[in-house]
């Protein structure tokens, strides 16, 4: 699992950043409250550098996104 706390872990700014990343083709869920967290689970021994390197792609131009 990999975790991150976004957006100040707001609930209603994680909540439309989980929304927004679903949209952008990564899926995760929310987690925790004061902070929310947002999670992903990763298929153990399925998981290249790649993919790796493709949903932090993914994280970063959907956190642009909501930035504007």
């Amino acid at each position: 699992m990999v975790a991150f706390t976004p957006l100040g872990g707001d609930p209603d700014k994680v909540k439309a950043l989980a929304k927004a990343l679903f949209n952008n083709g990564l899926m995760g869920f929310m987690a925790g409250s004061k902070p929310t967290r947002f999670r992903f689970l990763m298929p153990v021994g399925a998981v290249t550098t790649t993919h790796i390197d493709e949903a932090l792609g993914i994280i970063e131009k959907t956190l642009l996104e909501i930035a504007e």
